[in-house]
């Protein structure tokens, strides 16, 4: 084979390319946002091909589906279009997100696998070629989509594509980073309201306390006095001590340090044995309360004290965050191999962008004149029933519309 054939490297060119990766990669590196680095990204792969369509899509870990975060040159109908892209759709981002590798189509009007939808889309957007390289995190998790289109048949130069895979992959650290910021940013943010939060709910049952002490010394003039200073102070003992317990088992179990203690149990005394511990707050409340109970046993192996805190817990919220005169219902059936346990109010509901964060440490899910609780309730509720092989799962529709927790946890066999 002639030498002239065999391809020589240039080293020129690709030092160039070193360069003005490095520059890129630099303004990336000044991106102090998401959506700054979104930008930057997309500029500069609109620069390094030579084009002026492009997009970046992140991966929604929710719904699984990539969504435009970033974009040029497009008008709202391919944006709409475009919104959402899961990978059963017909398009090449899609196939991208499937295969986790770069995708090129180099003339969509002669691709066999482009759908008519596809390409009247394309037509109307202008573009008749298009590359889509992944974004892909250290652990190989997908973390979102860059592509560019191209107004003529076109297919990236082996050259190119070696700068958009180097680009890609600092661009993926980027936005690992960034994200890992974010989290940190706001779990501080979460522990400063949650430490607010507790010095104020510590204080509510303290106060009882320190007047009822204040009372007492001051010697009340008949029995039943002394009797209602004495019943206001142990609710508010109770009401601290509960406080303490969930502190206590909430860094028992991060600590892994929480052990059970499991027996086999039927699961309807445990409900039962539950509403009626609630039922003071659903009565001062004036719920109406319906417990539906499956007529047979439901036996697990359980540390029943801590499934009765859950049950416990779940049925106080419904109460406190229910207006008077409401709704609640608890049901016990059976789910194949599983006993359910739903707790279901007419309250207050849940927003929709509280409910895919909703069991996290120091979120307070729902607020009622000001009170949220600690926010460590359903997060050790979730921990609690996850240790017995459980699930725990929270429906709402919104705000006003009321909420439903349900929790699952294994049958003997």
């Amino acid at each position: 084979m002639s030498a002239s054939l065999i391809r020589q490297p240039d080293f020129a060119s690709d030092l160039a390319d070193l360069h003005v990766l490095h520059a890129r990669v630099t303004r990336l590196l000044s991106a102090r946002t998401i959506a700054d680095a979104m930008q930057e990204i997309l500029h500069a792969a609109i620069e390094m091909q030579g084009t002026r369509l492009g997009n970046v899509q992140l991966l929604n870990a929710d719904t699984g589906k990539l969504e435009i975060v970033a974009q040029q040159g497009f008008e709202p109908a391919f944006l709409e279009h475009f919104r959402e892209v899961s990978v059963e759709d017909d398009s090449n981002c899609a196939r991208a997100l499937k295969s986790a590798c770069r995708q090129v189509i180099e003339d969509l009007e002669a691709d066999p696998d482009a759908g008519p939808e596809f390409r009247r889309v394309a037509a109307e957007a202008g573009y008749r070629a298009v590359q889509s390289t992944p974004l892909i995190g250290r652990d190989g998790t997908p973390l979102g989509m860059l592509s560019t289109h191209y107004p003529r048949p076109h297919r990236p130069s082996e050259r190119e594509a070696r700068t958009l895979d180097l680009y890609a992959l600092q661009a993926a650290d980027i936005i690992e980073r960034l994200r890992r910021e974010q989290e940190l940013e706001a779990a501080d943010r979460r522990k400063d309201e949650f430490i607010a939060v507790l010095s104020h709910e510590l204080r509510n049952p303290l106060a009882p306390i320190v007047n009822g002490l204040h009372i007492l010394r001051a010697g009340p003039s008949d029995p039943k006095s002394r009797e209602r200073v004495l019943d206001m102070m142990e609710r508010s003992t109770r009401q601290l001590v509960r406080m303490v317990d969930d502190l206590l088992d909430a860094s028992r179990i991060a600590q892994g340090k929480l052990a059970l203690e499991k027996a086999p149990a039927d699961l309807a005394p445990l409900v039962r044995e539950a509403v009626d511990a609630a039922m003071p707050a659903i009565s001062a409340a004036r719920h109406d309360l319906q417990l539906q109970i499956i007529d047979e046993p439901l036996v697990t192996g359980c540390d029943a004290p801590r499934v009765f805190q859950v049950l416990a817990n779940l049925l106080q919220n419904a109460a406190k965050y229910t207006p008077p005169g409401g709704r609640i219902t608890v049901r016990l059936e059976r789910a194949g191999k599983n006993a359910r346990i739903a707790v279901a109010d007419t309250g207050i509901g849940i927003p929709a962008e509280i409910l895919p964060r909703l069991f996290g440490m120091f979120v307070q899910a729902r607020h009622r004149n000001g009170d949220g609780g600690l926010g460590i309730g359903l997060a050790l509720a979730k921990q609690l029933v996850e240790l017995h092989g459980g699930s725990i799962s929270a429906l709402s529709a919104g705000s006003g519309a009321g909420a439903e927790f349900v929790v699952e946890l294994p049958l003997d066999a």
